[in-house]
């Protein structure tokens, strides 16, 4: 990482890496084919981070609260990192990077499910709620208040960005209330 921000994500060189890292360039083609695995594995990293954390909070805990908890935690952690900064610079859109984006936004879903399952378990969700659909719009509510709110505010801001996850996550409540109800 330290390379890539000396230097910037496109000029620095897996033969560059590989000497830093003291290591044959063919040892470090082995496990990382492309830069842009190097840049990635910190990414995977950080989603199950976010996994442990979610299974590590108290059972108690009220739904929304886990959900929102856990947003934030992801977000605190990725803004704080020096991965994030040159995340932001690595030019998106490559099939590598879109892939890795996509096993990414998959796992998160596994984190929300397993949230609301616990907790449909617990009997405090409906039965006929799908945890997989409402995971799933989870996760694209996480990234699009997420996306704005950086674009917007330039950085994470805890209180906006917790204001902002929850009133999502009571338009997304209020929609399966209205439609198990009935």
């Amino acid at each position: 990482m330290a390379l890539f921000k000396e230097k910037g994500y496109e000029k620095t060189t897996l033969v560059e890496i590989a000497a830093i890292a003291r290591i044959s360039t063919r040892t470090l083609y082995k496990y990382y084919p492309a830069k842009e695995d190097i840049l990635f594995k910190f990414s995977k990293d950080h989603v199950k981070m976010v996994g442990k954390f979610a299974k590590s909070l108290p059972k108690k805990m009220n739904i929304k609260e886990k959900i929102v908890t856990v947003m934030l935690k992801d977000i605190a952690t990725i803004s704080q990192s020096e991965y994030f900064r040159v995340h932001q610079k690595e030019k998106w859109g490559s099939r590598l990077a879109n892939s890795y984006e996509l096993e990414n936004m998959i796992y998160l879903e596994g984190v929300y499910w397993y949230l609301l399952k616990e907790e449909q378990k617990r009997s405090h969700i409906n039965e006929e709620v799908d945890c997989k659909s409402a995971a799933i719009v989870i996760v694209g509510i996480y990234r699009q208040v997420t996306d704005r709110l950086l674009l917007k505010e330039g950085q994470f801001q805890y209180e906006i960005f917790k204001k902002n996850y929850e009133l999502c996550l009571d338009a997304l409540g209020a929609g399966i209330r209205s439609t198990t109800l009935r």
